[in-house]
């Protein structure tokens, strides 16, 4: 839009200065009277191929109900420019604020909504445009235009987004709590010492697989010390997981590479299982950065009322509801991680009778079904990325974005 601006405007002195005098003629740098005369000459170019100039000048409002610029009361100025009428006539803002110039809705217009230096979004676009035009069906025609642009899908385009996949085995195959588990950090958490100084401490979360339950730990800091240390802790209270998956945050690339370091060579793997888990527990990765660094709250308190909120909150979560309600009057008992854990919920009371262990295998055999025909068959709905899609092949391009990079980078 700019370059045929400036093109326009030097045609235009060309023209004019063919009628001069050599010595009046003016420099080769365009004014801004210069500027705005092109631009009013293109829109009166434009708006006679798209508009019925003619029958709105000479004071023909009747126009069809069909078309377009109908509703917008449009007239023509002094200038043979059609501007939209509307309401504000009375308001103290310049004419070219109050009655925007008329637009067609054509290639044009679109691409100089792309021009416009503002994000890629259809409401900020719109806005900018509407500065110093009036676009017919303008909302349209920015989101075609932001479609089909390569620097606006480059700016904002959303990541490539295949069929979910399916679960994994750790997801649908019956087993003990805390057999498979998923590892993760939050925090960090401002805590009072005994100093009465204010320090940050931080939570790793172990969650089952399995039965949603999960485990809190309290870590004093994010090195590889005190999460290998939250890991013995976490295994003498649960028992050693099979498989422990996680995602790539950095003190778990520290710990992976501390143990590696310990021996090199054939040694490592050996070395490494033996001290992580002692029973042969492998520690996956998960691709992918999770955003595990955003704080809950900001508010100190003290060490033991934090842990005593923490066991509080790991009570509340296993005591949640995996499935709705069951209409069934033999099966009043809700399905909660804390069934898998205690065999009851936690706010429930003990029974007072002796429980022989024949009764007790029944109640586990019962729990795992119901484990299986409710909550199991609840997971089979995908709950997004359920459009089956184009694939990315080899040779593709692709633009690869990440979450801490921007992408202007």
């Amino acid at each position: 839009m700019e370059k045929l601006l400036r093109v326009t405007a030097y045609c235009l002195r060309w023209v004019d200065q063919l009628r001069k005098p050599r010595g009046e003629r003016r420099g080769s740098i365009l004014s801004l009277l210069e500027l705005q005369d092109a631009e009013k000459r293109l829109m009166r170019e434009v708006q006679a191929g798209a508009f019925p100039i003619d029958r709105i000048e000479a004071g023909s409002m009747e126009l069809p109900k069909s078309n377009p610029i109908a509703f917008l009361c449009p007239f023509v100025d002094m200038e043979g420019l059609l501007r939209v009428g509307g309401r504000l006539t009375n308001a103290g803002l310049p004419l070219c604020h109050k009655h925007r110039c008329c637009f067609p809705a054509t290639e044009r217009s679109r691409r100089s909504s792309c021009d416009e230096p503002t994000s890629p979004s259809c409401t900020r676009t719109l806005a900018a445009l509407r500065r110093r035009y009036w676009v017919i069906r303008g909302r349209q025609a920015v989101k075609r235009c932001i479609r089909a642009c390569i620097i606006c899908r480059w700016q904002d385009g959303r990541p490539f987004c295949p069929l979910m996949s399916e679960l994994p085995v750790a997801r649908v195959e019956p087993t003990f709590p805390f057999c498979q588990v998923g590892l993760d950090f939050a925090g960090p958490f401002l805590v009072r010492g005994e100093d009465c100084g204010v320090k940050k401490v931080y939570i790793c979360l172990f969650t089952c697989m399995i039965t949603r339950a999960v485990y809190l730990e309290i870590v004093a800091n994010m090195t590889t010390t005190s999460f290998l240390a939250a890991l013995r802790r976490f295994i003498a209270r649960r028992g050693t997981p099979t498989v422990i998956q996680s995602d790539n945050f950095r003190t778990f690339k520290q710990t992976d590479a501390f143990i590696r370091s310990l021996f090199v060579g054939k040694h490592a793997e050996k070395f490494r299982n033996e001290l992580v888990c002692s029973e042969d527990t492998p520690l996956k990765e998960l691709p992918g950065a999770a955003d595990t660094g955003r704080g809950l709250f900001d508010l100190a308190c003290f060490f033991e009322e934090l842990c005593t909120t923490l066991c509080e909150l790991e009570a509340r979560i296993n005591n949640r509801l995996l499935t709705l309600l069951s209409e069934d009057p033999w099966n009043c008992a809700p399905l909660t991680p804390a069934q898998f854990l205690i065999g009851r919920e936690l706010a429930a009371l003990p029974t007072s009778t002796q429980e022989t262990s024949r009764l007790a295998g029944a109640r586990q055999l019962r729990g795992r079904k119901r484990w299986t025909e409710e909550y199991v068959v609840s997971l089979n709905v995908r709950s997004k990325w359920k459009k089956i899609s184009r694939q990315v092949e080899v040779d593709d391009l692709v633009l690869v974005t990440a979450d801490t990079v921007p992408r202007n980078r």
